[in-house]
């Protein structure tokens, strides 16, 4: 299923991590997205992120633990990310980054 498929179907507001976190890229600039207004949010697939992407996640959930509900969904044994997670750690070390309690 296609991400604008998946977008049209959803009842609610999805959009790139990048966008969430205002990550720029090349020309293009982002501004973090205002998420003030939300009670949840879900960050989908994240084992497909990159290792300073799992370490944004963690800090906003430390940021927000107390007022917002923050789910994330991903399966370590699935595919692996597009971008290797560092030069020298195994990519079971996710998991570790995933569950660490803080």
């Amino acid at each position: 299923m296609s991400y604008q498929k998946i977008v049209q179907e959803f009842e609610g507001e999805a959009l790139t991590i990048n966008k969430f976190f205002g990550i720029s890229f090349g020309d293009v600039i982002l501004a973090p997205f205002d998420y003030s207004s939300y009670g949840v949010v879900v960050f989908d697939e994240i084992c497909f992120s990159s290792l300073t992407t799992y370490w944004r996640i963690k800090q906003f959930v430390g940021e927000n633990k107390y007022s917002k509900l923050v789910i994330a969904t991903g399966d370590t044994k699935q595919l692996k990310p597009i971008q290797p997670l560092t030069n020298t750690q195994d990519y079971a070390h996710a998991d570790n980054i995933i569950n660490k309690k803080s």
